[in-house]
């Protein structure tokens, strides 16, 4: 089972004891730390880019796992619904890229379970 891309995140704890060495009350607070330390402004920023694709990542395996679990049309027609307008493309790409590489792997069972919920 995928971890939960809705869980919020925890800065390690040397970024969380910058951070709260900086004295943060605010969001302009925390403006004025990182602007005086450039070293935790790019520690910072490289957390909340390694944890957006994290959560991308958990995000898009969570739906891979939904959609392959999806039994009949009604089920898939309800399926979509779910699933936020843009990641609707990347997600059938990832579908097609999963294809592609069971077939590669001779994976027969996963092609046919896949390409049969993406005709549904």
């Amino acid at each position: 089972m995928a971890p939960d891309a809705s869980a919020p995140l925890h800065f390690p704890l040397n970024l969380q004891a910058r951070l709260d060495a900086a004295g943060l009350t605010d969001d302009a607070t925390l403006q004025a730390a990182l602007d005086a330390d450039p070293q935790l402004r790019a520690d910072f920023d490289a957390f909340l880019k390694e944890n957006l694709e994290l959560r991308a990542a958990m995000q898009m395996n969570a739906l891979v796992q939904a959609f392959a679990g999806v039994g009949n049309s009604e089920k898939m027609l309800a399926f979509w619904r779910t699933v936020p307008s843009e990641l609707e493309q990347p997600l059938i790409q990832t579908v097609e890229a999963l294809i592609v590489q069971a077939q590669t792997n001779g994976d027969e069972n996963a092609v046919a379970e896949l390409s049969a919920r993406a005709r549904l």
